[in-house]
């Protein structure tokens, strides 16, 4: 995964140091906005003498201020998708928020505190501890999910999923009913012979 897909795409999972530093990053890139944005402000019209216009300086620093806004709720809502991913939540969890006191708390453990899972889930293969930031699957190959090739993994074998799981049981009772012999008929009666 690239820096911009890290911080702008909604695919693919990330690990909690990569959530964290991103999360710390946007928000330093937020304050160096409002400083810039400020002191142009201040450069413009203060230093210079200018009596400043108060609807030319309130446009501006409203500008730049939004913009920031805008870019910085994008890339924390991605960081948040992501992250979800990582636990093996939908990105549509993220409305868990909007339950007062339970929801920000929730979510706050979840994303800033629970470790994701170890696995490939739905999502996809999980990010090393600080952020593989590469294209590459379990296996280094580029690829995403498993070689053409792969069977599906065993029934009993950890981290395999239930609906496989559940197929292979029903593949397995299947060829047991059919190896089992069929009972004989007495031609006489159809009478069941044991």
């Amino acid at each position: 995964m690239t820096l911009w897909q890290t911080l702008f795409g909604f695919q693919g999972r990330i690990g909690r140091s990569v959530f964290w530093l991103a999360l710390l990053a946007v928000a330093l890139l937020d304050l160096a906005v409002a400083a810039l944005v400020s002191d142009w402000i201040h450069a413009r019209y203060v230093e210079a003498g200018v009596a400043p216009q108060p609807g030319r300086a309130l446009f501006v620093m409203t500008t730049g201020f939004l913009a920031a806004a805008a870019v910085s709720v994008w890339i924390g809502l991605a960081l948040k998708v992501k992250r979800a991913h990582d636990v093996d939540h939908s990105g549509w969890w993220l409305a868990i928020a909007l339950v007062p006191v339970y929801g920000p708390i929730r979510l706050l453990i979840d994303l800033g505190f629970r470790p994701g899972s170890k696995r490939r889930n739905r999502f996809g293969p999980p990010m090393g501890d600080f952020g593989d930031l590469d294209d590459r699957d379990d296996a280094g190959t580029g690829a995403s999910g498993p070689p053409p090739s792969a069977e599906p993994p065993a029934p009993n074998v950890p981290g395999s999923t239930l609906p496989v799981r559940l197929e292979m049981a029903r593949a397995q009772r299947t060829d047991a009913l059919a190896r089992r012999p069929k009972p004989a008929l007495h031609p006489a009666n159809d009478v069941l012979v044991r």
